[in-house]
């Protein structure tokens, strides 16, 4: 993988930390994703709050849409 592809996935992982939404969206959207999965409390708060779609729930995981 080229250094620019590899910068925009650290680039994701940053925004979705800070919370920033809109810019975290159009970021995975470069990437073609339909799906995020990621470790469960915290990090579903924030794709539940940048209003991706909710898809399903373990307790320990969660799988949302990206729209």
């Amino acid at each position: 993988a080229s250094s620019e592809y590899v910068g925009g996935l650290n680039k994701i992982q940053d925004v979705f930390r800070k919370g920033e939404c809109d810019e975290f969206k159009s970021l995975v959207n470069n990437y073609n994703t339909k799906f995020l999965l990621t470790s469960g409390g915290d990090n579903c708060k924030i794709l539940q709050d940048c209003g991706l779609k909710h898809i399903k729930d373990s307790g320990q995981a969660c799988l949302y849409g990206v729209n």
